[in-house]
Order: structure tokens, then C-alpha cells, then sequence
């Protein structure tokens, strides 16, 4: 006859292994849990720290450009900020441009003064000795120049399409994609020799191009302002 407590300790025992193997599964996901988590943890740290820096970027331009100046032409349908102490220039670069154009040092301005001056009295000798003099001072003048402009083109070419861009990249070009006034554009510049940054959007068979001189230090505010009317 069977003995009932050997019975019962045999249950007792199997009942053991069998919670000890369930345990040990459960241990074993838990573990396989951890070390993909612990995996993952710097790319969705990196993911994190994009954003976050995305965020404060935007929030110093946002910042920046709170007390700018809005220019808005009904005509081309758009609307662009500008630095509060800059001025504007409609008539630079003809009627589809308008130029925005950053005060003048003190220097620049006494150049041009006299530069006036002297071609105003109508003494050439005096005019050239000004100018060979001023040589270096009046191309200074004109390179240290800083200005931004958006013209406009009506019937843009396929030239000012991200893939003509792409197509015809040139040592040092650098382009990307970017998002300009809620519309897909394009933001490059054309190389070593050229290293102002440019952009570019078309909207409603019209292309915006938006570029300038020495201009860096702004040119990303600038582009986050620019808006369509509608």
C-alpha cells in the first residue's frame, strides 16, 4: 500500500520544481527586459537631448526676434522680420527685391561723407588721390556691407528644385531640405568661394529667394519669420 505521506511529499516537491521553473522564466524576461531597455537607453537619450536642443534653439530665436520689425508686401504675399535697426531698401536690387539692410559703422559713413564731398566739387585730381588713398578703406566699406534681401520670380526654372540642386552639388555645396513659411524649400550655399548661406521656396509657381552678405548670424532667425499672407 501506497504510503500517503511519501505521496504528499512528492507532491510538495513537484509543486516546488514546477513554481522554481515558472520563477526562473519570469527572471529570465525580466532580465532580457533590463538589457534591451539598457540597449535602447542612449539612442532614446540622444532622441531626447535633439529635441531638447531643438527646443532651446528655437525658443532663443523666438526670443531674438520678439522685438523685430515685420515687413509685409501684399503684392508677393509674404511677410519677413527684420533686426529692429536695420533698414529697408525696396529699390537696390529692382522692383521683385526688397533689402533689408544693417546700419553702417561711423567709419563707413564718414567715408562715403567725404567721398560725396569731394566728387561733389568737381576736382578729379582731388577724387583720385581720395581714392588711391581710401583704396583699401572704400573695398573694406563695400565687402563689410550687410544686408538680406527676398526677391521674388515669377515662372521659377527647374534650376530651384531640391533635385536639380542635388543633381548639380559642386565641391563644397552644402544643401539641405527645410521647412520656410509651412512650405518644403531648400537652404545651401554654394561653396568655399561663396559661403553665405541662401534659401529658397516656391509656392504658387513663385520662388522666394532669400540671401545676402554677411549675414550668418542672422539668417536662420530671418528664415523662421518668413510667412505667407495666405
Amino acid at each position: 500500500m501506497v504510503n500517503k505521506n511519501s505521496i504528499f511529499v512528492s507532491l510538495i516537491v513537484l509543486l516546488i520544481i514546477v513554481c522554481g521553473f515558472f520563477a526562473y522564466q519570469y527572471w529570465q524576461k525580466i532580465q532580457i527586459n533590463e538589457n534591451q531597455t539598457q540597449e535602447q537607453s542612449p539612442v532614446v537619450n540622444n532622441q531626447i537631448n535633439n529635441q531638447n536642443q531643438a527646443q532651446n534653439q528655437a525658443q532663443v530665436v523666438s526670443n531674438e526676434t520678439a522685438i523685430w520689425k515685420i515687413y509685409t508686401s501684399e503684392k508677393y504675399n509674404f511677410e519677413v522680420k527684420y533686426p529692429s535697426d536695420w533698414a529697408i531698401n525696396p529699390d537696390r536690387f529692382g522692383q521683385s527685391s526688397v533689402v533689408f539692410e544693417a546700419p553702417q559703422s561711423q567709419d563707413a559713413k564718414n567715408l562715403e561723407a567725404e567721398l560725396e564731398r569731394i566728387s561733389n566739387s568737381g576736382d578729379e585730381k582731388a577724387m583720385l588721390d581720395f581714392v588711391e588713398k581710401n583704396k583699401d578703406l572704400l573695398n573694406k566699406g563695400l565687402i563689410d556691407q550687410r544686408f538680406f534681401k527676398v526677391t521674388v520670380m515669377d515662372n521659377p526654372q527647374e534650376v530651384y528644385t531640391y533635385e536639380s540642386f542635388n543633381k548639380n552639388v559642386k565641391q563644397g555645396v552644402k544643401i539641405e531640405k527645410i521647412m520656410i513659411g509651412g512650405y518644403e524649400g531648400v537652404e545651401y550655399t554654394l561653396g568655399d568661394n561663396d559661403p553665405a548661406p541662401q534659401a529658397i521656396v516656391i509656392k504658387d509657381n513663385r520662388a522666394y529667394l532669400i540671401d545676402g552678405v554677411d549675414i550668418a548670424n542672422v539668417f536662420d532667425s530671418v528664415l523662421s519669420t518668413f510667412r505667407f499672407l495666405k
